[in-house]
């Protein structure tokens, strides 16, 4: 099914590959129609797909984290930036201060809808301008302990990330449980 807005783009990115006599013609055509993926940097990833023998073992898979600024857990965030301040061996006192100011962040973070303001009960406001700063310190380490782990046992075989929007390419056969089950139980409150 190809979505109407996104016609040009899959028509330029399969001349691409049709101009290099690509066998990723079917498969790249694939991900950009049904994912509707072009807002990210299409052509860097075009050029590392092009690179990528994918054969008829492998599985393309996205997934699109379902209001993902609303539905960060707090404590994640927190706990997510302990684990950075930890691996960069920040000062105690200095890491203590950036939890604070964090926590304050967090517990104050509000936005507002008919003249009327609201804190939301789980995550941070969209729009404010620390959100995706906070969101990419939690999803980093989520890359970091599962992704990571993944691509080194050669379980995922390619993986990107753009915000919100994610590709995991995966070789069918060594893969006992679904990506999606396995994505949606690194945090109850994301849906991949």
């Amino acid at each position: 099914m190809t979505l109407p807005f996104f016609s040009g783009f899959v028509t330029k990115i399969t001349n691409v590959f049709m101009d290099r006599g690509s066998i990723l013609f079917t498969n790249v055509t694939y991900i950009f129609t049904v994912a509707a993926l072009p807002l990210l940097s299409w052509f860097p990833l075009a050029r590392e797909l092009h690179k990528i023998l994918i054969t008829e073992n492998h599985k393309i898979v996205t997934f699109v984290i379902k209001d993902l600024y609303v539905n960060l857990p707090k404590q994640g965030i927190i706990q997510s930036t302990i684990f950075w301040l930890e691996i960069n061996n920040i000062n105690k006192k200095i890491k203590e201060q950036i939890i604070q100011l964090l926590n304050i962040i967090i517990e104050h973070n509000f936005f507002q809808y008919n003249n009327q303001f609201f804190i939301p009960e789980n995550g941070i406001a969209m729009g404010s301008p620390i959100t995706g700063t906070l969101a990419e310190i939690y999803l980093q380490v989520i890359e970091e302990l599962y992704i990571k782990h993944w691509i080194e046992s050669q379980e995922i075989f390619y993986f990107k990330r753009y915000v919100d929007d994610i590709l995991i390419i995966f070789d069918q056969h060594r893969r006992n449980e679904t990506i999606t089950s396995v994505m949606n139980n690194i945090n109850e409150q994301l849906d991949f």
